[in-house]
Order: structure tokens, then sequence, then C-alpha cells
């Protein structure tokens, strides 16, 4: 939430806890758990792709230099066409260890990918032609956006008889990225979260749910994480931000923007059409400028989005 006399300071650090918290993952564990959480009856074909997807992921990682953690470089990708948005949530319920580059002609689609557990849309002017194509292209995006390295594997959810996976999806495996690996963490900034391959872990199971949760080491919440809270960190959790009166105005959603919100959430139960009216021409002329600014800062070739959840009452 972003109510409260600190909005700012709020989202900072729900968006600096989350990247924290996701460097502590242990991905297999977390697999088997969602895996198991829907072994109650068989998965229909699209939701197997989406959960084998995922796992193959997680497997193409590869701790090359031995250091028991997979760095960014020795990590893999997901890149999944659609044009409805289904595959991509499929993907996401899994959570994966890694970014998941949508690829849709939907600016709809688009902006709901901005508030999905680790999607980043990328929005082109059609889905036609091979999905290997679409592919490339959505790796060279991505290598815009510092989430490729050379090394890393990606793996492609497509269709089997055109390339949008949305019906009849498959996924398949591109070759290794290519390019120099840096030597080191240190020496390029992460793509996403580590993955720490090793960890001893208890397990409780609840034997009439089926269900089980793994309790895995905790990070250090400490004084220097609350004071200077590093927003450097990769993250695939998405934060969204509660607006009040006192965030509606643009240069604080400007500021609630570069501090991590990812998803604007209004309560229009109250006030008039126009009001509310008001507040969303002004959020559009907000992501407008922010998008202006990181292309211009970044060099980026497609609009950053952003996504908008509204509570409503009334006809």
């Amino acid at each position: 939430t972003a109510n409260g006399a600190f909005p700012v300071k709020a989202v900072q650090q729900m968006a600096s806890i989350a990247a924290e918290a996701e460097v502590a993952v242990d991905y297999y564990d977390q697999f088997k758990f969602l895996r198991h959480c829907h072994s109650y009856h068989t998965l229909p074909h699209d939701q197997a792709v989406a959960a084998a997807t995922v796992k193959s992921v997680i497997d193409l990682q590869e701790d090359k230099d031995g250091n028991g953690v997979v760095d960014a470089h020795e990590g893999s990708m997901v890149v999944v066409i659609t044009s409805s948005g289904k595959a991509a949530d499929k993907l996401s319920m899994y959570r994966p260890p890694c970014p998941i580059v949508v690829v849709t002609d939907s600016a709809q689609v688009a902006r709901h990918a901005a508030s999905r557990f680790g999607q980043r849309p990328f929005l082109v002017d059609s889905l036609a032609g091979s999905a290997e194509a679409l592919a490339r292209r959505a790796v060279n995006w991505a290598r815009e956006g510092g989430m490729v390295y050379p090394g890393m594997r990606v793996v492609v959810c497509h269709g089997t008889k055109k390339a949008c996976a949305d019906d009849n999806p498959a996924s398949s495996v591109t070759a290794e990225i290519e390019g120099v690996a840096p030597a080191s963490m240190a020496e390029s900034s992460p793509g996403f979260a580590t993955l720490r391959k090793r960890r001893a872990s208890t397990t409780y199971k609840d034997f009439y749910a089926r269900n089980f949760v793994s309790c895995q080491r905790h990070n250090t919440l400490d004084l220097g994480l609350i004071s200077k809270p590093d927003l450097a960190l990769p993250r695939a959790s998405k934060i969204v931000c509660t607006m009040g009166p006192k965030c509606w105005d643009e240069a604080t959603v400007l500021k609630l923007l570069d501090n991590g919100m990812g998803v604007a959430r209004l309560n229009f139960s109250h006030g008039s059409h126009d009001g509310h009216k008001a507040v969303l021409d002004t959020l559009r002329a907000a992501f407008a400028k922010k998008a202006a600014e990181m292309k211009a800062e970044l060099g980026l070739r497609s609009t950053p989005t952003w996504a908008v959840l509204l509570d409503t009452k009334g006809p």
C-alpha cells in the first residue's frame, strides 16, 4: 500500500524487501511445492507445458564456476508468444527464477503483463511469422534491457502450428547466448535473482491437505536495508500501490515509479466520474513522461508499461 504520510518511502521499502527475499528462494523446492499443489487431477495440456517449461528453466541453470550460486550469466530466460496473455500467466503460476519475456501484439496484454509475476512485456505489431524469428527479436529486446548475458540459454514457449502459444503450446530450448561471459557476479549487474543450488531444508508435511511447506534460510532484515534499500537488485514480484488522494499529483506518481511501483491501484467507490477521469489522465501523463525519460536515458526502443487496477462502484 502507498497510503499514509510517507507513500514513496513505503513503496521503496516494499520493493527492496521483495528483491532481497527473492534471492533466498530455493527454486527446486518451490517448483515441487507448486507442482504438488496441482496434482489432485490430470493437468490440462497447456498447464502441463507451462510446468515443463519452468522445470526446464530451472534444470538448465548451471553453476559453472562452482561457487554454489547460479549467477546471471549462468542462468536462463523464458520467451512466450501470446495474444491473450493466457500462456504467460500459466508460466507465472510456477514462479520461474528468471524473466518471462511476453511477446504480444495486444497493448492490453502488455499492460496486464506489467502486473504479473516475472513478466516483461514486449509489444510487437504482429505475431505473424515463425516463432524463431519472434524469439530472436525478443532476445535482442531483452539484451537492450539488461536481461540477457552471454552463456545464458533461452526456453521459448510457442504454438505447434503457429507462433502463438495460447492454443496447442509447446516449448523448445535455444543455443547459448553468444559472447564472453563475465568472470564473476561482481563484474556484472545481475539480470535476475541468484539461485542457491545446495541448501539444507526442513520439510513439514500436512497429510490431510497433501501440501508441504519448505522452511528455508531467511534473509537478514537490518538497519542498513531499512535506511538504505538496494533498489538495483532485480525483482520478479510486482509492487501494487493503493494510492490515496495524497498520491494523485504527477510529481508523486513519478517518485513512486522511480522507487518501484508496478501497479497503481485506485479506489473509485466515491467521487464523480469527472474527478476519476482527471486522476487517470494524471496517471497516464506521468506514465508517458517516465517512459520517454527511460527511453532517452537507457536507449530503449520499446515503451515501458505499467498497470492500473481500479476498484469501482455504481453504474
